[in-house]
């Protein structure tokens, strides 16, 4: 911008929008919302101050929104911070979202190893602060500021999950080998997924937990006396045999021992 654009710019009045418009489109957008996203867009969480029960939209929730309204998503920086073994244990990620007229928005995102247990941390603690700085950036730009639920997991003084912590990788492997034990078959497909619907959009630890436990219970063997087989009622029982004295033998008397020679 040149000199002479710069002041005319800083002479012109500041404006706002027209209030009915404005209403108009916030009305559209709630609108919107409530047609494009359903519950399990939502993760819900209970206020540890309050005992609220509140909702925040997820990852999938933002990535329809940014749809809806025809953005463009990128990653602008990403730093990754490792221990002396090289491992990662923190994270921050800057994305941009742009709106096809030029507008555009930032959002940074963050996470580190000590938030939760991570089954591969090379991948998730990068990928979880990417998650987070594309949801606030679109957040920003079109989502009035709104909170994601990514972002309320990485505040622990804010909310915790309302079930409870989420299963790893690992949780949901050991789930799906203890409901084929239980149930003699491969675990069916839709089973995760309609746990994961019920509780809010995620799988809650506590549920694979169980399942496990379950089926550890059932391998062991019981230690409770066992029933004696009942009798068949059918079956015909042998007639006793008759008490019967054992013969006594003849008693014979002595022979009389015989005579002595004489001398």
């Amino acid at each position: 911008m040149t000199g002479t654009a710069l002041e005319v710019a800083r002479d012109t009045v500041i404006s706002p929008l027209d209030t009915t418009q404005v209403q108009i489109a916030m009305n559209r957008y709630q609108d919107g919302l409530k047609s494009i996203l359903n519950e399990s867009d939502y993760q819900h969480f209970t206020d540890k101050r309050t005992g609220e029960d509140k909702s925040f939209p997820m990852r999938s929730a933002w990535r329809k929104i940014a749809f809806w309204f025809n953005l463009d998503l990128e990653l602008v920086s990403e730093e990754i911070e490792r221990d002396g073994a090289g491992n990662p244990i923190r994270a921050r990620v800057k994305a941009r979202a742009t709106h096809p007229n030029g507008r555009f928005a930032e959002g940074d995102g963050g996470c580190s190893i000590r938030e939760r247990y991570f089954q591969k941390a090379e991948h998730d603690i990068p990928a979880t602060a990417a998650t987070r700085a594309m949801n606030r950036a679109i957040s920003n730009l079109v989502g009035m500021g709104q909170v994601s639920a990514e972002e309320i997991e990485g505040d622990d003084g804010a909310a915790a999950p309302r079930y409870g912590p989420e299963a790893t990788q690992r949780d949901e492997t050991n789930l799906a080998r203890a409901v084929e034990y239980l149930l003699g078959e491969p675990i069916p497909p839709e089973l995760i997924e309609r746990l994961a619907t019920d509780a809010g959009g995620y799988l809650p630890k506590i549920v694979a937990r169980a399942v496990q436990l379950v089926a550890a219970q059932r391998s062991l063997p019981s230690t409770e006396p066992q029933p004696e087989p009942e009798a068949d009622p059918t079956a015909i029982e042998p007639e006793p045999e008759p008490d019967v004295e054992p013969e006594k033998e003849d008693e014979k008397e002595p022979e009389p021992a015989p005579d002595e020679p004489e001398a």
